[in-house]
């Protein structure tokens, strides 16, 4: 097995600890929003919390094959004696963030059509054709998943820069990224257009009802928008590293690759975060909920 271009750290660091700890609250907070989700009936008058189910399932999925990659690295183990289970681990893992853009890519199609034709959304986009559609995002998770086990370079230890091919890892960029990103990016911008077009329609005096479904919409706006935010912040850096490994050829023995490479998975990690943080607090549905504990918390304070 080939290492003699990488310098791999076999004691616990602080990074590794840093990724323990992200990757638990990964997991503890994916699984609270698939309760809520599951409980509240979140966003039933739409399909958008298919496609958010689906990014939290998959962000826990990610969670849980980082957080045992990193508990063993934590243990001391040598990489060598680790390095058959980081390659199922991080393929996982890595087919896992690229689903979430996928499963993104499908909760701005929802909004779009719910924004644009509110009144013909439920023909265009019926339960049925959404489930369908949310079954594309894990049948390209198998897919993938599948590639990287046949094409994953074994004369290397687990670093995923050196055991991938680059015509792969410039395919992933686009395929998985630039693309995703660039359509997300077009689509919440027309819909933002079209939501703000909405807003200020109420100043004409439309009927309480609308009214009040044009403010839920935007409310809803605002949350993608939020969570588009933060996903492209913290995988658009690592796509960046990607295409820089891909394109120049370097090695991890690099000092400068090596130092961004770093900083891009240290964003890159809480990725599966920000998706029930974001959802959860902006939710109506649980709104309620923040009051009474705020209500409660108020109440004793004052006793």
């Amino acid at each position: 097995m080939n290492n003699s271009n990488v310098t791999f750290t076999q004691t616990p660091d602080a990074f590794t600890l840093y990724s323990i700890i992200v990757g638990f609250s990964t997991i503890i907070l994916n699984i609270t929003l698939l309760i809520m989700i599951a409980i509240f009936k979140m966003d039933c008058d739409s399909n958008r919390f298919i496609f958010i189910a689906e990014m939290s399932t998959a962000a826990l999925i990610s969670g849980v094959t980082g957080s045992i990659r990193d508990l063993q690295r934590f243990s001391g183990r040598s990489y060598s004696s680790i390095n058959t289970a980081c390659k199922i681990l991080m393929i996982i893992n890595v087919s896992c963030v690229q689903m979430d853009l996928l499963n993104l890519f499908g909760v701005v199609v929802d909004q779009y059509l719910l924004i644009a034709w509110p009144f013909k959304y439920h023909n265009i986009l019926p339960r049925r054709r959404a489930l369908m559609l949310a079954c594309l995002p894990p049948l390209g998770f198998g897919a993938n998943t599948i590639t990287m086990m046949l094409i994953w370079d074994e004369k290397f230890l687990c670093t995923f820069y050196h055991n991938l091919p680059m015509w792969y890892l410039v395919m992933t960029c686009f395929t998985a990224g630039i693309i995703p990103v660039s359509c997300i990016t077009i689509l919440q911008f027309l819909t933002i257009r079209i939501s703000r077009c909405h807003m200020r329609q109420i100043q004409s005096g439309p009927n309480k009802a609308s009214a009040e479904t044009i403010r839920r919409h935007w409310s809803g706006v605002v949350t993608t928008s939020l969570i588009c935010s933060m996903v492209f912040l913290t995988w658009i850096p690592t796509l960046l590293s990607i295409l820089w490994y891909a394109i120049d050829g370097i090695g991890l023995e690099s000092p400068s690759f090596t130092k961004f490479a770093t900083v891009t998975a240290i964003i890159v990690y809480p990725h599966g975060i920000w998706i029930p943080l974001i959802y959860a607090i902006r939710s109506p549905e649980i709104r309620p909920i923040y009051d009474k504990i705020k209500a409660h918390c108020c109440c004793k304070g004052v006793t």
